[in-house]
């Protein structure tokens, strides 16, 4: 008894990818990406108007690169995943969001400004990535509890979150494969509070040290894992 049955479109993704684009005078590479889904709420008043969802931007960037130190200098700006925890696990119970999101998995898109550098050769590579994010997320306590959903506590902070990552990879043939990166991250929350009576503000300095690794072991046989601590 009980329980329901419900079948919904609202994981469907649609976009739209820009390769191989000159840029002229700035001799770069040019590429972009833009995806949405239909996971941004729905506006309806009942079950039979509950499929009518609101549309929601995934990712919409735009990429250049040159080639530089042997390798490939690229710089990123617009919405795209953050530099940290991005292994998401491979499962079958997969639904519009991978499991583990909120269980160490960031899963964390944001609009951003960043810059990297990649080396690739046959049986090893390098990529070092740097960038500023914003600093928004799901608290929006505020002076009287709440505040509107474009200023919470990382944008009251007027400061962007700074991330970092180095990662290494490995592929010495046979069918085993892997790479390997350490990410760091940084950023203020600015908290409203009362103190005797009277409004205060409290900055609090976050932190996250995390460390991925996706590892090919065999054909068949893929490691994936993520450690972090802040």
């Amino acid at each position: 008894s009980g329980g329901t049955f419900i079948a919904s479109a609202r994981g469907t993704r649609l976009g739209f990818r820009l390769d191989g684009l000159d840029s002229g005078v700035l001799r770069a590479k040019l590429s972009g990406l833009i995806e949405f889904d239909f996971k941004g709420g729905h506006l309806a008043s009942n079950s039979a108007g509950w499929n009518a969802f609101v549309p929601r931007v995934r990712l919409a960037f735009l990429k250049a690169d040159w080639k530089a130190g042997g390798g490939v200098l690229s710089l990123v700006g617009g919405q795209d995943w953050g530099l940290l925890l991005n292994v998401s696990p491979t499962s079958v119970s997969y639904s519009v969001d991978p499991v583990m999101v909120g269980s160490g998995n960031l899963y964390r898109r944001a609009p951003q400004a960043r810059v990297g550098w990649d080396l690739k050769r046959e049986t090893f590579g390098l990529a070092i990535a740097a960038g500023i994010l914003s600093p928004a997320d799901i608290d929006t306590q505020g002076l009287t509890g709440t505040s509107a959903v474009d200023t919470g506590v990382g944008n009251k902070s007027r400061q962007p979150d700074v991330e970092g990552r180095v990662a290494i990879s490995a592929n010495p043939g046979g069918g085993v494969s892997g790479t390997v990166g350490v990410g760091y991250h940084v950023g203020k929350r600015r908290y409203f509070l009362t103190q005797a009576g009277a409004p205060v503000t409290e900055d609090v300095t976050a932190t996250l040290l995390g460390v991925d690794a996706d590892l090919s072991l065999t054909k068949y046989l893929q490691l994936k894992g993520e450690y972090y601590d802040n």
